[in-house]
């Protein structure tokens, strides 16, 4: 009799369950949402009124679209559930938003990443001042952003996105103009370490930028940019006596375009700290354009692929491949450019590190392990509502890297560095907290028999521009 109940209920259960998967959606409801525009949310679902739930059912659906919705950085929490209406089904989504005015004072480092500028202490390499930011800008996931920062690179800037311009929100454009100013430059390097140059005097490296891109999104997880940029860089007279390679021989200005164009694909369950799915871009930029050319002649292409496999419910194996290459054969690349090939790309232990080449081929292979998760509700202490809810998570990681610079012509500057194989391993820890910030530790031990303890920023704590 027991075992007849328990085949009559779940027989009951997967009816049910059935009945969910194919039944049509009447109404989608939203709550919550007091300044995002409804479009905005049902722009991520996947599915609109009138269409069948998709396979797999209303779980698999949901927990997809309440990642999509938590990955537009809009919501401080995402809840998803349906009501049953005879024959059709009306979905139910509660939403508590972000807050979206910012005013940031600016204080942050000028160094390729934080453990360089740690490891350098040196402060005239910082940046302070103030910037103005509106998420959400009208409701429509739109950006703004103004900002005026002095100290190490100096800049005004405006900036605006909309992710949005067309009916069916799968056309945006974004537009900024800078202006930036340095009284110290990095402008060579010595057994790979940087070496920078200062005056009191002038002004050694200014530049001129304003920037159009467009973006369209075909479906959820895939976005093609383009974007067209005019740059325009000075250079002052202290460094061209010590740098004349700086920009071109001869040469204190330089004046051209570029153009961008970018393919991703993005299927990562959480953005800021993914442990599931993958991420794949490429991208290929043309420095130098027509009349305006100059005598920039650049065309670099970059590859991503990071794959992110679960292993447990609290463990994942992350491998992170990329390539980053100069395709012309330039017989001379200024230094200021070499930078662009292969910049963001280094193995951990290497911070402290610049090598500079032609090509950068790596893969990064991490094996990450959750081992604490908070949620916390700041219900007396905090009155503000969209600052009550705190998140904070700990993973725990072992990882080896490998990385091959390719350095067919000779940089200004001493490397002791390039084609040979480069590779680290260690053991480190991330801290994710408030507003997807995450800051990080690792220890690290490099083929050049050096190692260390690093940090990083991933989302940074502090707000940098």
């Amino acid at each position: 009799m027991q075992k007849t109940i328990i085949y009559i209920i779940a027989l009951s259960g997967l009816i049910f369950t059935n009945a969910v998967q194919s039944q049509t959606v009447e109404h989608i409801i939203i709550h919550g949402n007091k300044q995002t525009q409804e479009q905005v949310i049902l722009n991520e679902l996947g599915i609109s009124e009138g269409d069948n739930l998709p396979d797999g059912g209303f779980s698999k659906w949901a927990e997809g679209a309440r990642q999509r919705l938590q990955n537009t950085s809009l919501f401080v929490s995402v809840n998803l559930g349906y009501e049953i209406a005879g024959d059709k089904i009306v979905i139910v989504i509660d939403v508590q938003e972000r807050w979206y005015y910012w005013v940031y004072p600016i204080l942050e480092h000028a160094d390729r990443n934080f453990a360089s500028f740690l490891n350098a202490r040196d402060w005239q390499r910082v940046n302070y001042g103030l910037s103005f930011e509106k998420h959400n800008f009208r409701g429509k996931n739109e950006f703004l952003k103004l900002k005026m920062r002095f100290g190490y690179r100096s800049q005004l800037g405006f900036m605006y996105d909309n992710p949005a311009i067309d009916k069916d929100r799968k056309q945006g454009f974004q537009i900024s103009a800078d202006r930036f100013q340095q009284s110290k430059v990095l402008y060579t390097i010595e057994d790979n370490y940087p070496v920078y140059l200062f005056s009191d005097k002038e002004n050694l490296l200014s530049e001129n930028r304003f920037r159009m891109t467009y973006h369209y999104r075909p479906d959820l997880f895939r976005r093609i940019k383009f974007m067209a940029e005019y740059r325009n860089f000075q250079i002052g007279d202290g460094l061209d006596t010590v740098a004349p390679n700086y920009l071109f021989q001869q040469e204190n200005q330089s004046n051209f375009l570029s153009f961008y164009l970018k393919y991703e694909t993005d299927f990562r369950n959480i953005k800021y700290y993914p442990t599931d799915g993958y991420y794949f871009s490429a991208s290929v930029e043309k420095h130098g354009i027509g009349a305006m050319r100059s005598e920039v002649n650049l065309l670099i292409a970059n590859l991503n692929f990071d794959y992110y496999q679960p292993i447990t419910q609290s463990m994942s194996l992350v491998s992170e491949a990329y390539v980053s290459a100069h395709l012309m054969n330039e017989n001379h690349i200024p230094f200021l450019f070499a930078g662009m090939i292969g910049n963001d790309y280094y193995p951990r232990g290497y911070e402290y590190r610049m090598i500079l080449g032609n090509a950068v081929y790596g893969l990064n292979e991490s094996l990450s392990l959750k081992i604490f998760q908070s949620n916390y509700m700041f219900e007396e202490i905090i009155p503000i509502q969209q600052f009550k809810p705190f998140a904070f998570s700990i993973y725990c990681y072992g990882f080896f890297d490998l990385a091959y610079v390719d350095k067919q012509h000779e940089f200004q500057g001493n490397q002791t560095i390039g084609n040979q194989l480069l590779y680290s391993g260690g053991l480190g820890a991330d801290f994710v907290t408030y507003y997807d910030r995450s800051i990080g530790f690792h220890f690290a031990v490099t083929n050049q028999k050096a190692f260390g303890i690093f940090v990083t920023l991933r989302s940074p704590i502090y707000k940098t521009f």
